[in-house]
């Protein structure tokens, strides 16, 4: 019976632990999602509804579909953090484009050593994003990373 009571206390006291991350500080944030809709981005933005956890996260996310959508969207307002696919990434580095004050690259298919060389490029590439809130997590850390650099 003794043995019981305990396995018993031990499993209530493990049902009621919980670990919570610290809360995010944000800041209101205009942020432009770049992705064509053949692309594997654009099926996990959607997949994951990625531009509604970012609304529910309090930043003001923006869809792009087209290059001439981005590049229409990126001349008309200064952007805190552009998410792109790293294949798009040209897109960004070609002359008056960079009215971003930051890059988030994404790939699903880059291993190996191109992979070790795209994170020398862009320490905040991100591969395969699986959830929503890794999504958000990401555009967290790069945010944070803009502010702290501002500093």
């Amino acid at each position: 019976m003794h043995r019981r009571g305990l396995i018993a206390a031990l499993c209530v006291m493990g049902s009621t632990t919980r670990f919570e991350h610290a809360p995010v500080r944000r800041e209101q944030a205009a942020i432009l999602l770049y992705a064509e809709p053949a692309s594997e981005l654009s099926r996990r933005l959607a997949s994951l509804s990625v531009t509604d956890a970012l609304r529910k996260a309090g930043y003001e996310p923006t869809l792009a579909a087209t290059a001439q959508e981005f590049a229409s969207a990126i001349r008309g307002r200064a952007w805190n953090l552009v998410v792109i696919d790293v294949a798009d990434i040209r897109l960004i580095e070609s002359g008056s484009e960079r009215r971003t004050r930051a890059v988030l690259p994404v790939t699903y298919t880059m291993t190996g050593r191109e992979w070790n060389q795209a994170k020398r490029l862009y320490p905040g590439i991100v591969k395969s994003p699986t959830k929503a809130h890794t999504f958000v997590d990401v555009v967290d850390a790069a945010l944070e990373s803009q502010r702290s650099a501002r500093k």
